[in-house]
């Protein structure tokens, strides 16, 4: 329990450090753990369930994309206000790859992430401003924190915001496409390809829900970050589960409830 601890300061202190994109990579790694091989998101290819051209999609409401109005499209996205989304995110490290589940119960502004690894199953539960921490097989081993200005629930999750897209100077988009979710589907994602100072990103946003779908960043040709979605229900901000996990470990108080504490 004592390493448990000391995992969730090291947890913290990363959160406290940076809320850069490698700010996700580094909370994704914070607990360490056995690595194992996993495969970062495999993104459409010629002759893949090709969808039709800009052109023809636009005729049918979809907006024609160039790199130009892909902020302004990004900007028209919104994210439902409750779901429940989990996701699959790959750091590959040498020959193997360190794979996470990452469980998102969304409740308007209050957030609960579950992340499962060889190390264990992790609880952050959040409203943006404090976070509370804890693994499932030690609920009294739980911490809070003040998040600094700037940390995202994204950062937290350890997954990238495609929101930053819609500030992204337009030289940097290198390609642009409306592309489906997978072969056979018939869910439509937007597609965006950016390099800045060599770093390369491909992003995938379900047009339907205005959540992230997938996510790979890459340098020198080789994948550092992928994350991809596995499953997905939107739901109503009065569902039984949803409140539910919107709950602190057995013992302690309701998220909405829980009064501040002088931090010392």
């Amino acid at each position: 329990m004592r390493e448990k601890k000391q995992n969730t300061k090291t947890f913290v202190g990363v959160i406290a450090v940076s809320v850069l994109v490698v700010t996700v990579i580094a909370i994704l790694a914070a607990f360490g753990g056995e690595r194992r091989r996993g495969e970062g998101i495999v993104l459409p290819t010629q002759g893949q369930n090709q969808p039709p051209s800009t052109e023809a999609l636009s005729g049918a409401g979809f907006v024609t994309l160039t790199p130009e109005n892909t902020p302004e499209v990004v900007r028209t996205l919104k994210r439902p206000s409750c779901y429940h989304q989990t996701l699959s995110a790959v750091i590959p490290a040498d020959a193997n790859a360190s794979q996470t589940q990452i469980e998102l119960w969304v409740r308007e502004n209050v957030w609960k992430i579950v992340r499962r690894d060889a190390v264990g199953t992790r609880c952050i539960l959040t409203d943006g401003q404090r976070a509370y921490l804890w693994y499932t097989d030690d609920v009294y081993s739980m911490s809070s924190v003040r998040l600094p200005d700037g940390v995202t629930r994204d950062e937290l999750a350890g997954i990238v915001t495609y929101e930053t897209l819609a500030a992204t100077d337009p030289v940097h988009i290198l390609e642009v496409a409306y592309v489906p979710a997978h072969a056979e589907s018939d869910l439509y994602c937007l597609s965006v390809k950016t390099d800045v100072d060599g770093e390369r990103a491909v992003y995938q946003i379900d047009l339907t829900t205005g959540l992230l779908y997938g996510a790979e960043l890459q340098r020198d040709g080789e994948s550092t970050y992928s994350v991809r979605q596995t499953a997905l229900e939107l739901l109503s901000s009065d569902d039984e589960t949803l409140l539910d996990e919107m709950q602190l470990p057995v013992g302690t108080a309701n998220f909405s409830a829980e009064k501040e504490t002088p931090q010392a």
